[in-house]
């Protein structure tokens, strides 16, 4: 039995690092990382990049179970608050869940058409309220916007008791090729664990 424990290993040894003249290995700095060194988290997708000269402002939609934030800027989720869920991140202390990570924003909007795609981020929306209740009815959130003629609107609807939402998108005056509304779902959601 040891046989088969220890054979592997004598016939397949590991490979040893290669070693240029000098002593170092291949791409050693010969730096050493800090104990409290930080390290940036990897992302799917470049950081979004906003415009300047274009401001956004968040309007919040609150019911009893959540606490949403969208941005003028493109009609992005920008924050997800569950109000019945304590996060364990040692940040929070305690604090509703959030979902989003900071400046990651989630349902983000862009337009294709043909092999060009742009981007809603740099698009200034004017919102139908700048704060909105879910009721026993649910309720309603549209972002209109406007730019060289093209036309974008974004309605979000709310309905009561649970945590559905739902999104239509309407776009115009594209010329001849018109396009298609794109929905980006972000990067993921943010660790709330200890």
């Amino acid at each position: 039995m040891l046989i088969v424990a220890v054979l592997p290993s004598i016939l397949f040894p590991p490979k040893k690092a290669v070693r240029p003249p000098g002593g170092k290995a291949v791409g050693d700095t010969g730096a050493r990382p800090t104990a409290g060194a930080a390290v940036e988290p990897l992302t799917a997708r470049p950081p979004v990049r906003l415009s300047a000269g274009v401001s956004a402002e968040t309007v919040w939609v609150t019911s009893p179970l959540y606490r949403l934030g969208f941005s003028t800027r493109g009609g992005e989720l920008v924050s997800a608050e569950l109000l019945d869920y304590k996060s364990f991140a040692p940040a929070d202390s305690g604090h509703p869940v959030q979902l989003i990570p900071a400046g990651r924003p989630m349902l983000v909007y862009g337009r294709t058409a043909g092999g060009d795609t742009t981007a809603l981020s740099s698009w200034s929306l004017s919102a139908s309220a700048k704060q909105v209740s879910v009721g026993p009815e649910g309720a309603t959130l549209t972002f209109r916007g406007e730019q060289n003629g093209a036309q974008v609107a974004l309605e979000y609807r709310f309905f009561p008791g649970d945590y559905r939402v739902s999104v239509r998108g309407r776009m115009e005056g594209f010329g001849p090729t018109g396009g298609t509304l794109l929905l980006g779902m972000g990067d993921g959601l943010r660790s709330v664990e200890a």
